[in-house]
């Protein structure tokens, strides 16, 4: 599957086709793939855009595929580089977000119960009181490496046309429990993807309620349920920007081409660079403490490196898109 470089299936379907039978006739792709003919074209010219095809002659000429090997690591190259971007941008994102939540906290202090913040203490309170909200939800609910499972609440919601996106972390695979209960969303029709890192937890609900940590630090103790416009509107375009960064679940994830990083291991080396310990690096990725200082082990083994500070040097240098 090549839809982790961006690739749609049907594109997919297309290059490869021509990849195994060159010199098939444009005019014979749309009985060989079941496909009409505009879309077929459409196909077509992006796959030219990406360079994956290119024409013999003027077009109209033979269509002929690139060889898979140069092209396919140019996209790579494109997608790791845009991982990066995107992981610096989620870093200061998360550092914004935590202000904001904190600026929430303490204005919800000044106005009292009344206010546009709500809290609510303890994993047990919060999962029903996230339950009931989403139940009431009437367009969207969207979400952040969710602890809150929504259980039947999702089936419920997607029989009423309500659209329900998760993004989870990479490290969900590696989980038999969290798999299997990403597997059932996406069997009900739950839109799934995964990412590398999160910058926090979050769910937003219609897009008027955001249920975010009390305290980022300790996410487990209690969340703010916060209907302030701005704060939402402002969390629900970072929720944007997680999800198109992320992949589709299930949807290979880009491994390291010669000696550049994979995104898990780019997220680990900026966590660490951010002065994240061990532990906190660890939470963050959704792995345990023992499988982050093998990641680091095997990084330095790698690239050759003898200390901790070697591998940040070496990894700003290997780092595809560039000095921040």
């Amino acid at each position: 599957m090549l839809t982790a470089l961006g690739l749609e299936p049907e594109q997919e379907r297309l290059y490869r086709l021509l990849v195994t039978r060159p010199g098939t006739p444009v005019d014979g792709l749309p009985a060989a793939l079941g496909l009409p003919r505009p879309q077929i074209d459409a196909i077509v010219e992006r796959l030219v855009e990406l360079s994956l095809l290119s024409w013999s002659g003027a077009s109209g000429g033979e269509l002929r595929p690139v060889s898979p090997g140069p092209a396919l690591h140019a996209l790579l190259a494109e997608r790791q580089a845009q991982a990066a971007r995107d992981q610096r941008d989620l870093a200061q994102a998360r550092d914004a977000i935590e202000e904001l939540v904190a600026d929430v906290s303490a204005a919800a202090t000044e106005r009292g119960p009344a206010g546009p913040a709500e809290y609510v203490l303890g994993a047990d309170s919060v999962r029903v009181r996230v339950e009931q909200l989403a139940a009431q939800a009437r367009r969207e609910v969207l979400t952040l490496a969710p602890r809150v499972r929504l259980g039947p609440t999702v089936d419920g919601l997607l029989r009423r046309g309500v659209t329900v996106r998760t993004v989870y972390l990479d490290s969900v695979v590696n989980d038999p429990t969290k798999r299997a209960h990403a597997e059932h969303l996406v069997s009900l029709g739950a839109q799934v993807r995964t990412a590398p890192v999160l910058p926090l937890q979050l769910q937003l609900l219609d897009g008027e309620i955001a249920v975010v940590p009390a305290d980022p630090a300790e996410p487990g103790r209690g969340a703010a349920l916060v209907r302030e416009p701005g704060a939402v509107a402002g969390l629900r375009e970072l929720f944007q920007t997680v999800w198109r960064a992320a992949l589709p679940f299930g949807a290979d994830v880009p491994v390291r081409d010669d000696d550049l990083v994979t995104p898990e291991e780019r997220a680990l080396l900026d966590l660490l660079a951010q002065g994240l310990t061990d532990e906190a690096a660890a939470r963050r990725l959704g792995v345990s403490l023992r499988t982050e200082r093998r990641l680091i082990t095997e990084l330095m083994r790698r690239l050759d490196v003898s200390s901790r500070f070697q591998l940040g040097l070496r990894a700003a240098r290997l780092d595809p898109a560039g000095s921040p």
